[in-house]
């Protein structure tokens, strides 16, 4: 079905990761007193690139399951004070 289009495709592809990798090496400038100034690192831009390459990697894939947590309910004194001679008796 995508066959026509494979080259259309590539190329996009080819583009996404052109417009990563200068996303990665992006600076912020500023006006100041009517001329541009060199702002350092655009840290934003930087991780809109991070963002969009970890979307590219993972197109596709099922996302991973939650893991389970145990709730805990609490426990009674009786409860602690037995684990509490169980591992004396196991010698922890």
């Amino acid at each position: 079905m995508l066959d026509a289009y494979s080259d259309e495709l590539a190329e996009l592809l080819e583009e996404t990761i052109v417009v990563i990798r200068e996303a990665y090496a992006a600076v912020k400038t500023v006006v100041v007193d009517k001329s541009i100034e060199d702002a350092g690192p655009d840290h934003y831009a930087r991780l809109a690139g991070g963002k969009l390459l970890v979307q590219l990697f993972t197109a596709g894939r099922a996302l991973p399951k939650a893991a389970e947590t145990k709730e805990f309910k609490g426990a009674t004194y009786q409860e602690i004070e037995a684990a509490l001679v169980a591992q004396q008796a196991a010698g922890l």
